[in-house]
């Protein structure tokens, strides 16, 4: 742990080839190198597979005025940065997946960055942002308790846990960008034992007892092979590559 996992990611990829040490990847390994800190890059492993996929989504107070997403853009339109958005750091995914809708709706917000997903939650819950930008599966007590209500999220396809709240590409916003987690191993790990890694980690990922640990945790439990998991990688890299330099313009 350390400096948002790039300890881990640095140790890593300098560690020998021989399946001892795997490192659990989240989008701050393709984060860091735009942001001019770490040292490790995603292209100095081996994915073994891609095991959790977790959108951001926009969530307002129930007695909130906007009922759709619709009513709440337009007002965001008609009021360039008066709209409030709280998210759960600087730079953090779901700030990301904010700035990436101002960009393609050509829309402005003014981003509130608190220190991790909790506080954020707090804020809205408080009344002290409009709405907040953080995973859906933090909210979902709240949402089940009627205070809060989820009005999109930013994946291609919807989240399991709401699969009545629209994804923002059903209303013509190509917005799909949340988190995730991924094993890798240090490139010239030899074939037979990534082999072994991938088949054990794709009969983990299907025991029920792993699933509903997963579940309890609001953790989304996803299997992409490491061939799907590198294409997933490379495009959100071109993404960062667009988007850090101009969430370090808009925090100036």
């Amino acid at each position: 742990p350390g400096a948002i996992g790039l300890i881990g990611f640095a140790d890593a990829a300098a560690a020998k080839p021989d399946g001892y040490k795997v490192v659990m990847a989240t989008p701050e390994l393709l984060i860091a190198p735009y942001l001019g800190i770490g040292k490790a890059s995603y292209e100095g492993f081996v994915p073994i597979a891609r095991i959790n996929a977790d959108p951001s989504a926009i969530t307002v107070r129930t007695d909130a005025p906007w009922k759709t997403i619709e009513e709440f853009l337009a007002y965001v339109r008609q009021n360039p940065g008066k709209a409030t958005l709280s998210t759960s750091g600087n730079g953090a995914i779901p700030d990301l997946a904010a700035l990436a809708l101002e960009e393609r709706a050509g829309l402005k917000f003014t981003r509130v960055p608190y220190q991790g997903e909790a506080p954020a939650i707090q804020a809205i819950l408080a009344g002290q942002v409009d709405a907040t930008v953080v995973a859906p599966g933090a909210l979902s007590a709240h949402v089940e308790a009627q205070k809060l209500r989820v009005l999109a999220v930013t994946s291609s396809q919807r989240a399991p846990e709401f699969k009545d709240v629209p994804t923002f590409r059903e209303k013509g916003i190509d917005v799909a960008i949340g988190t995730w987690r991924g094993l890798l191993v240090p490139k010239g790990t030899p074939p037979d034992i990534l082999n072994r890694w991938i088949a054990l980690t794709r009969k983990v990922v299907n025991e029920p007892k792993y699933q509903e640990t997963l579940k309890k945790l609001n953790v989304n439990s996803i299997y992409e092979d490491g061939e799907t998991f590198s294409k997933v990688m490379k495009e959100n890299d071109e993404l960062f590559k667009k988007l850090v330099p101009k969430l370090a313009a808009s925090t100036k």
